[in-house]
Order: C-alpha cells, then sequence, then structure tokens
C-alpha cells in the first residue's frame, strides 16, 4: 500500500475519516497509478523470490523485506498486492487471505517520494475539491453557466493532479 493508516492519520482531513473507507480510497487510486495511467508497477526487481504458501502465510522469507512493505505475487492463484502483516524466521503472514500454491512468484513493490505524496495529495482532492467539480463559472446576471470540460479529467481525476507522474509512465504494447 502507498501509505499506512497511521500515516494517513496524521494529516488533519483524514483523522475523521473511517479507516476502511481510506484503505478502500488509496488501493483505488494505488491501482489507477498502477494499471491504466502508468503501465507502471513500481517493482524493486532486486527482492523476488518464489515460495509457497499454505494456511494463510508465505513459507519463505528474504532478508530484503520488512514488515509493513508491499508485495505482488504474479503467476499463482494468489495473484496481487498484498501488505506483510509480520515476519518470523521461516514465514510472512500478509494482510489478505491465501490458496495454498506450491510456486509463487513474489515481487517486493516500492514506490518513489514523490509518487506517494503526489498520491496523498490525489486523496486529499477526493475528500475535498471532489465535491465542487463540474461548474467551472457562474454568473447569476443574465444567468450564465459555464461547465468544466470533461478533456480535463483522467479517469475523474484532475489533470493538474497526475502530472507527478509523467516520469513514471511506461509503453504498452
Amino acid at each position: 500500500m502507498i501509505a499506512t493508516i497511521e500515516e494517513l492519520k496524521k494529516i488533519d482531513k483524514f483523522k475523521t475519516v473511517d479507516d476502511d473507507l481510506l484503505i478502500q480510497k488509496l488501493e483505488a487510486i494505488e491501482t489507477f497509478i498502477r494499471g491504466s495511467y502508468t503501465n507502471n508497477k513500481f517493482y524493486n526487481r532486486h527482492v523476488k523470490f518464489k515460495a509457497q504458501s499454505s494456511n494463510n502465510k508465505i513459507l519463505a522469507v528474504h532478508p530484503y523485506l520488512k514488515v509493513g512493505d508491499t508485495i505482488e505475487i504474479v503467476e499463482s492463484p494468489n495473484q496481487g498486492l498484498y501488505v506483510i502483516k509480520a515476519i518470523s524466521e521461516t514465514e510472512m503472514t500478509l494482510d489478505k487471505e491465501l490458496f495454498d500454491f506450491n510456486s509463487n512468484y513474489i515481487i517486493k513493490v516500492e514506490y518513489p517520494a514523490d509518487v506517494k505524496l503526489g498520491c496523498l495529495d490525489m486523496l486529499e482532492w477526493v475528500f475535498g475539491a471532489k465535491s465542487k467539480v463540474g461548474l467551472k463559472s457562474e454568473t447569476l446576471s443574465r444567468h450564465s453557466v459555464t461547465y468544466e470540460d470533461s478533456a480535463s479529467f483522467v479517469n475523474g481525476y484532475p489533470k493538474s493532479l497526475l502530472g507527478f507522474l509523467e516520469p513514471y509512465r511506461k509503453m504498452r504494447f
């Protein structure tokens, strides 16, 4: 995950927001950034390995993984993003349930600092200015209303908020 609940709750705007709602919105932003917008998975390719999953645990550890890190499991029925909740000497516990499988391919996901900050800006926009979207200008005398051009938005987010992602966009083949 791009940020933890503890990190988000330090921001005044998120102190009163329900934790589950914050997680849901942040995961949606993460999916949008990794998938349709940048086509960049933000993998740390130096931290990858195969491991067995059983009883909702990964039966292996990697020296460069720690509690709170995000990993992605690919080429497995467990495919998806997970956050490491606990690590022992021989196994890792993740934040979601796992299917028992012999060969999960695991890769560490790391987001640069500017991507994290940009995502927080997007999240603040979702909880603040999003409700004011649509109306660009309004005049009362002689009643004139101008609506926001849909070309200035990408997947519901203003293009001005997405500029930080331009260096991370990859070609889609």
